[in-house]
């Protein structure tokens, strides 16, 4: 095997660059394939309930989001005001997103009052200029019809709202860039507003994409300036930095090849494949100016170093690998692509190191190929045996109090479980956004307000068509909805039920209406109406066979908590009523993401348990030993157990941007300790002693193991700088995790292997000189 890579490392520099940049040409073109994928529906199983009964939603009513738009002024109902709302209304007419002619607002707002012949059904107002008279009548005719009143106007008539019904599936960024290109006109006027889901995840889409787009930059410059600190030559860090982009560039382009689409949470790749493969140039890079202290000829150093690095990097980065890959036991679509993806691009990235870099040293270190030392050599050298003294110095303290050293590390584990029953699930999605960001704003003053920014739908079915106008099951909507607005953070809801009270009020002519006393008269309110105007009127609420009512839920949080209990307590009543033969079904966007946090916490803990499992079994089949096996899988479990606490000790949640943590962190977790496990097994066979055998296999790998956890942790740091929690908080976490394991590598399996001597431990670590044996 080492005899390959040697051979590998000694083709000719020209011959492997020009098969690189043919290789590079097919990945750019894969790149170009990729599309965005933004459907909240798309990431969950076909089979979820949420997901069957929000297409049951679409097959009956449409699918169908929503976005809000309210214009707020001194008088909502100001001919300026009414004048506004018509043709932002008329403005959204015909765009290929919007249902039908699905906006409600002032302007198309269907008023039902009574005349001689039985019921007047006609918009507020229409398209002539509105005057001042007209603006009055439209006043008195909308604050007494409570289908109107808090609904397309607030209650104090500041606000004039325009619900817009968005066709489900519909490009978001589109919508987006439409309601902003539409609504932007009137800001000097009004205040607008504007909400959304569609509107939020576009929101969050765009200000992390766009601050992957810049931090992506800072996390390869921090890594090129830590590299040129470390090895003090700026051939090798350039040589290190283009094989890396290269990794990156194959991973992106066979994710294009592969078929995957770009979503939020695989915008992260490329920061993390731009890590993996720095990591491998570090453990090259280290031992190849080993060997040419030792070795004046580059090309025979090079050959050298990589037969003594290849092997277990190979190792390293299947078991790596296999962490990502883990992340696909998520049914959460979009993080099982990112483990997916990260598997192949960790795998790719090495493939590019151990081809392209030695190329890249030969050919830029070309002056010095035969005879003389390059630039920076022995600056580096002073670097590393600093570090490798220093590590040394560490790991023996460790191995001289072993079980101190282990009464600590449990100590830390029976803290970080005690912490675990205080960890969260679930997020405020609102709070992603920074604080001051519009989209935020206008959705506290819509939750304040407003009735609420976020909703969700209840579907009521009869037993039989025309069942909904059946006074009994007219009841039990009413009574639904009645609970579901005495239950804190919900809103007024809205049904059909509200549509046939109006009906009911304006025929008797009473102020507030009632559920019809029986079928027929249920069915003369629908007679009546529908001379008037179209049964269409009510599409969004009812079905053409009048068997199933669809309740609207506005909710006043965006507090998964909050949304949870009320969906809960929602389906708690329903169940303690008798069915009659009524069925009631959950759905909407809000639900969905009740249910991708489900999966989160369900695939976490699956993931957790199967990478660690598989990643024990890899390092027995490797190391031919269960013991080694499982101290290497130590302090990378440890390192789980402490970011989940320290998660729940600064009160963050197990949500989309957290859960993808251990999956990532592991696969590069194991990478410190199998390279330290390797070169220490391997000289425990020459040494005598466990001291001398640790000397050996941190002169080996150690120095290379701490450059790339400051490299990991300097690079991830990089996300701190986000506007946006989800980066700001994986930037976090995954810097933690990275110390951690690489602390636990050099103390925690130490001690752990002191406590099996069957001999002298070997001198005082002081009077050890360290040897750059290097791989």
């Amino acid at each position: 095997m080492n005899a390959f890579f040697r051979r590998l490392a000694g083709l000719r520099p020209a011959l492997v660059i020009a098969l690189h940049t043919l290789c590079v040409v097919v990945m750019v073109f894969g790149i170009s394939t990729l599309t965005l994928r933004n459907n909240d529906d798309a990431d969950l199983p076909g089979n979820d309930p949420i997901v069957q009964t929000n297409r049951k939603f679409e097959a009956i009513f449409g699918g169908k989001d929503r976005v809000l738009i309210s214009l707020e002024s001194d008088d909502a109902f100001s001919p300026t005001s009414l004048e506004a709302t018509r043709a932002i209304t008329d403005a959204f007419v015909g765009l290929k997103w919007v249902v039908g002619n699905e906006i409600k607002s002032l302007s198309t707002a269907k008023n039902i009052e009574a005349n001689d012949d039985g019921l007047e059904v006609d918009t507020l107002y229409g398209a002539a200029p509105v005057t001042a008279v007209d603006a009055a009548q439209v006043r008195r005719k909308a604050l007494a019809n409570p289908l109107i009143q808090g609904r397309v106007v607030s209650e104090d008539g500041r606000d004039s709202l325009i619900l817009i019904n968005v066709v489900r599936g519909s490009d978001q960024s589109q919508v987006f860039e439409d309601t902003y290109r539409i609504v932007e006109p009137y800001r000097n006027r009004f205040t607008v507003r504007v909400i959304g889901d569609l509107i939020l995840s576009e929101a969050i889409d765009r200000g992390i994409q766009d601050d992957a787009l810049v931090l992506f930059p800072i996390a390869i410059i921090v890594q090129l300036l830590i590299l040129w600190g470390v090895f003090r030559n700026w051939r090798l860090v350039a040589a290190s930095v283009v094989s890396t982009v290269i990794g990156i560039v194959w991973t992106m382009g066979l994710m294009g090849w592969i078929g995957y689409p770009v979503t939020v949470v695989t915008t992260s790749i490329p920061i993390l494949i731009a890590v993996t493969a720095s990591s491998y140039a570090i453990y090259f890079l280290h031992a190849l100016l080993e060997e040419r202290l030792v070795c004046d000829d580059l090309a025979v150093a090079v050959q050298t170093a990589m037969a003594k690095v290849a092997y277990p990097l190979w190792i390293a980065c299947l078991t790596s690998a296999v962490g990502a890959y883990s992340l696909i036991v998520f049914k959460v679509s979009a993080i099982a692509e990112l483990g997916v993806v990260t598997a192949i691009g960790t795998v790719a990235s090495l493939i590019v190191v151990i081809t392209l870099l030695p190329a890249l040293v030969r050919w830029w270190w070309s002056d010095t190929a035969v005879s003389g030392r390059p630039p920076g050599l022995e600056a580096s050298s002073r670097i590393m045996r600093a570090a490798e003294l220093g590590l040394t110095r560490l790991a023996a303290a460790s191995m001289a109090r072993p079980v101190t050293t282990l009464v600590l590390y449990l100590g830390l584990l029976a803290l970080t479980l005690w912490s675990l029953t205080y960890l969260r699930t679930g997020a405020n999605f609102a709070e992603y956004l920074p604080d001051g960001h519009p989209i935020k704003t206008d959705m506290a003053y819509f939750d304040a307000r407003l009735g609420g920014s976020r909703y969700f739908d209840i579907l009521v079915e009869a037993k039989a068509n025309e069942g909904v106008q059946d006074p009994a099951f007219l009841a039990r909507v009413q009574a639904i909805q009645t609970y579901a607005e005495s239950l804190p953070q919900v809103g007024r809801t809205l049904s059909f039920v509200d549509v046939l009270r109006r009906i009911d009020a304006v025929v008797a002519g009473k102020s507030t209406g009632d559920i019809p006393a029986s079928f027929e008269q249920a069915a003369q309110y629908l007679l009546l109406y529908s001379i008037s105007s179209s049964p269409e009127d009510f599409s969004d609420l009812v079905d053409y066979d009048y068997r199933r009512i669809k309740i609207f839920i506005p909710v006043k949080t965006s507090e998964q908590d909050t949304h949870i209990a009320i969906y809960r307590q929602l389906k708690d009543y329903v169940a303690q009523q008798p069915s009659d033969g009524i069925r009631v079904e959950y759905g909407g966007n809000l639900l969905v993401w009740l249910a991708q946090m489900d999966y989160i916490i369900i695939g976490k803990i699956q993931n957790i348990i199967s990478s660690v499992i598989t990643i024990v079994l890899l390092c027995a089949f490797f190391f031919r030993s269960v013991r080694y096996a499982l101290l290497a899988a130590a302090p990378i479990v440890l390192a789980i157990l402490a970011t989940f606490a320290l998660m729940a000790a600064l009160g963050l949640r197990l949500e989309v941007s957290t859960a993808v943590i251990t999956g990532i962190t592991i696969g590069i977790g194991i990478d410190f300790s199998y390279h330290f496990l390797y070169h220490y097994r391997a000289a425990r066979e020459r040494c005598p002693y466990p001291l001398d055998a640790i000397v050996e296999a941190i002169a080996a790998s150690g120095a290379a193991i701490l450059f790339t956890v400051v490299v990991t942790v300097l690079g991830f740091t990089a996300f701190i700088f986000s506007a946006f929690t989800p980066i700001q908080n994986f930037g976090y976490l995954v810097s933690v995790n990275m110390v951690f394991s690489g602390l636990a590598t050099f103390t925690l399996i130490p001690a752990m292997l002191a406590l099996r001597r069957s001999r002298p431990m070997g001198s005082p670590v002081m009077t050890v000189e360290t040897s750059h044996a290097g791989y």
